[in-house]
């Protein structure tokens, strides 16, 4: 998507960048602007900030909502994880500008940054990929779902954040995974149908080889067989899959995983995937 005007792309120029947390709060600023381009700018903007330490003289996680005209709203969302969580043990996600083999082992020294090669396209910085265990705003969202307003949350996942034990909450260097992230949500406002939008009008068997067999419904220990064979990798598929059995296990009624320009026929129960308890 294109970034906020005038901000020409500052977000890969490392000198301009500063905090990764604060490089991903911006961000997250310029995508809500920009899916709601066509509404112009925003009427109000509530917005709260929280820190670990009470004498702190900058938030460290901030809960922020956007009203657009025409009764649209939209949430920059926090997504609490356990920091315990093994994944930050084992950063898997790539993220930012690549990088030639010699920038990476500097930045990897004076940094401490964690690098891998990226198929080989460069060096990439590598971050943890926590599971999402709470929607910090869920209420707020639910409350305004309720109230028949359309609400755009957890882009990208919402912004990583860990609760200390005194219930402050603070920022953390992680990514997480925007499938995941929706079914949580999805469970916490009670939706009745979780839509998972990809590239593909269904869900397969043996993708992009001359068996392809595609699946109008799965039952969730079916897609869990499927996972555990190797049919939908980490890198595509898998996400989404595991992101509808968490819904439906957690008492959703059914997920739906199609294509953008099949939605309309998805939803008419003409095509897409559907996953289903069982």
């Amino acid at each position: 998507f294109p970034y906020r005007p005038g901000s020409d792309g500052w977000r890969y120029e490392r000198r301009r960048i500063g905090s990764w947390i604060m490089e991903e709060l911006v961000h997250h600023f310029d995508l809500l602007l920009w899916y709601f381009a066509r509404c112009g700018e925003p009427v109000s903007v509530s917005t709260v900030g929280h820190s670990s330490a009470a004498d702190a003289a900058m938030s460290e996680a901030v809960s922020c909502t956007l009203r657009f005209p025409g009764g649209r709203y939209a949430v920059v969302t926090q997504t609490l994880v356990d920091p315990h969580d093994a994944a930050f043990h084992r950063p898997t996600k790539p993220i930012g500008s690549f990088y030639q083999k010699e920038e990476a082992q500097h930045l990897q020294a004076e940094r401490g940054w964690q690098m891998v090669e990226d198929a080989g396209r460069g060096w990439r910085r590598v971050v943890p990929s926590p599971w999402p265990v709470e929607i910090v705003e869920r209420l707020v969202i639910k409350g305004l779902v309720h109230q028949a307003i359309v609400v755009i949350a957890c882009g990208g996942g919402g912004i990583p954040v860990v609760r200390g034990a005194d219930g402050r909450l603070s920022g953390v260097e992680a990514v997480i995974d925007k499938d995941l992230a929706s079914a949580l949500l999805a469970q916490a406002i009670g939706a009745d149908l979780l839509l998972i939008s990809t590239q593909v009008e269904r869900v397969s068997l043996h993708y992009g080889q001359p068996g392809q067999r595609d699946l109008d419904t799965l039952t969730v220990d079916d897609a869990k067989r499927y996972l555990s064979e190797g049919h939908f990798p980490a890198g595509s598929m898998g996400p989404k899959i595991r992101a509808a059995i968490q819904y439906v296990e957690a008492g959703g009624p059914e997920a739906l995983i199609t294509s953008p320009s099949h939605l309309e026929y998805a939803l008419a129960g003409r095509t897409g995937t559907r996953i289903r308890g069982g």
